[in-house]
């Protein structure tokens, strides 16, 4: 038992560690998903990877420099962050925890730092989520400490 439960330990280990080789890439979300599938609505897919995708095509040609330092920044804490959100068996914990993290990630990078013009980029490229309770109340958390 104790053989077949260390096995299992590794196995588990050893996929999760895998995803690790991507955590400067937005492919670390499409690992995620395979390792844990939740599906085109879940966390990794129907959130993360569109996101991370659309900032380097969609946001940051129109940031200035410092906004697209503080864009290559705030994705990393965000992959950062994942690494520390267990898999869980319906989807629903990995994308509250991982929403929740959003707003210390736009703080901790500078947000607030960030140029007003660069501010309402952001806002605008995510203007989609702001219909998602959730979302809404992270970006007033995030606005409301930048003043």
């Amino acid at each position: 038992m104790k053989t077949l439960l260390f096995i299992l330990f590794f196995s588990l280990t050893a996929s999760a560690d895998d995803c690790l080789q991507y955590i400067g890439t937005c492919q670390y979300y499409l690992c995620r998903e395979k390792e844990h599938a939740c599906g085109t609505k879940g966390y990794y897919l129907g959130f993360a990877y569109k996101y991370c995708l659309g900032a380097g095509k969609k946001l940051n040609p129109h940031m200035s420099e410092e906004g697209k330092i503080w864009s290559s920044k705030v994705s990393q804490c965000l992959r950062d962050s994942m690494e520390k959100i267990p898999y869980d068996d319906n989807c629903t914990d990995t994308k509250l925890t991982a929403t929740e993290d959003h707003a210390n990630c736009y703080l901790d990078t500078g947000f607030c730092e960030l140029s007003r013009k660069d501010q309402l980029r952001v806002v605008w490229f995510v203007k989609k989520e702001v219909r998602n309770p959730r979302i809404f109340k992270q970006g007033l958390s995030i606005l409301s400490q930048c003043r």
